[in-house]
């Protein structure tokens, strides 16, 4: 879905379709791809190596193809009901903002 967004401007740079200055992906609940066998999360392992290295590889030529002007934006509840723990090598790599909505008794108390 990423790629289909971008223009090829070189061998293997991607740029934003109609020369945006930088894309921005948002993803809703990073952290609902289940966990395999081995405890990874491949959908986030694969947003990871970009963090990493700027890239992935195109799987049907085996190349690598670098995304570039691309920011990642993301949102998760907490892990429950379907929800995993993120892997602390990807929780390396993000800013992290947390915050919790006040219930109706802490709104009570504020105002």
């Amino acid at each position: 879905m990423i790629e289909s967004n971008f223009d090829r401007r070189a061998k293997n740079k991607f740029k934003p379709k109609n020369t945006k200055l930088k894309a921005v992906c948002f993803i809703d609940d990073l952290n609902m791809p289940l966990k395999d066998e081995y405890g990874s999360q491949p959908p986030i392992e694969l947003l990871r190596q970009w963090f990493d290295s700027g890239f992935w590889y195109d799987r049907q030529k085996v190349v690598k193809n670098f995304m570039c002007e691309l920011q990642i934006l993301a949102a998760m509840g907490k892990p429950g009901g379907g929800r995993a723990h993120i892997t602390p090598r990807l929780v390396s790599k993000l800013h992290l903002i947390n915050f919790t909505n006040p219930n109706e008794e802490q709104m009570k108390k504020i105002y």
